[in-house]
C-alpha cells in the first residue's frame, strides 16, 4: 500500500544511532542551558532570543522544553528530504524543523498540523521509549520508533497524540514539509523565512 493511499509510513535507521545519541545529546545540553539562561534572567521570555534559543512553554507540551528553526534540526530536514521525497512520491519544499525533549509526565494532545506540516516526520533521537498514536479510519495506531528511526505522515490530516510519558527523557524532532506544487508550496518554503536556521521571529518579516 502506497503512501498516498494509508498517509503514513515508518523508515527505519533514517539516520545512524550515532548521529541520533549526538543529536539527543545535543538538545539535552541545549535545554539545560536555556534553563540556566532562563532563571538566571540572561535571556527574556518574549522576543527574538526566546525562539532562537528554546523555551519550555509550548503550549502542545508545557514544560517540556522545544525549539523552533534550529540549525542541526534543520539540517536534518535537508538531510531526509530525499528519502522522504522517495516514499511520498512528492516533489517537497523543506518549511521547518521543531525538536522537543519531553520529561516525565509530559502529554501530547490529540491534534492535527497547520499548514506547513503536510508531509511530517518524527524522528526519534533518544531516550526511554514512547509510542505515538496515528488515527487511521478511526482507529488508533501505536507505533514504537528506537532511535535513528522516522515516521513521516500527513500532518494536516492525520490526528496524533501521545500519552503520558512515564520515562525520564524522549527526544524528537520534527521535520515538516509542503508539496511544492500544492497550494502552499510557495508560500511556506522555509515557513516564510528567508534562509534555514532563522528562529520564528523572521517568519514572514515578523521582525520589520
Amino acid at each position: 500500500m502506497s503512501f498516498k493511499t494509508k498517509k503514513y509510513e515508518i523508515i527505519r535507521n533514517a539516520i545512524s544511532k550515532e548521529l541520533a545519541t549526538f543529536s539527543f545529546n545535543y538538545l539535552l545540553l541545549k535545554s539545560r542551558a536555556v534553563d540556566h539562561m532562563l532563571s538566571t534572567k540572561h535571556i527574556l521570555t518574549k522576543d527574538c532570543a526566546k525562539n532562537n534559543y528554546g523555551h519550555f512553554s509550548d503550549r502542545q507540551a508545557i514544560g517540556s522544553y522545544s525549539v523552533y528553526g534550529d540549525p542541526l534540526i534543520e539540517t536534518l530536514l535537508m538531510k531526509l528530504l530525499v528519502p522522504i521525497q522517495v516514499i511520498t512520491r512528492s516533489k517537497l519544499v523543506p518549511c521547518y524543523g521543531y525538536s522537543r525533549l519531553y520529561e516525565k509526565g509530559a502529554i501530547l494532545k490529540r491534534h492535527t498540523d497547520r499548514p506547513s506540516c503536510e508531509t511530517s516526520a518524527t524522528l526519534h533521537l533518544g531516550g526511554d521509549p514512547w509510542k505515538i498514536y496515528l488515527q487511521i479510519s478511526k482507529k488508533d495506531i501505536g507505533i514504537h520508533l528506537t532511535p535513528g528511526d522516522m515516521l513521516v505522515y500527513d500532518g494536516v490530516t492525520i490526528e496524533h497524540e501521545r500519552k503520558r510519558f512515564t520515562g525520564e527523557a524522549h527526544g524528537q524532532a520534527f521535520l515538516h514539509y509542503n508539496n511544492i506544487k500544492g497550494k502552499y508550496g510557495k508560500k511556506n518554503k522555509f515557513d516564510g523565512r528567508a534562509w534555514l536556521g532563522l528562529p520564528y521571529c523572521f517568519k514572514h518579516g515578523l521582525t520589520k
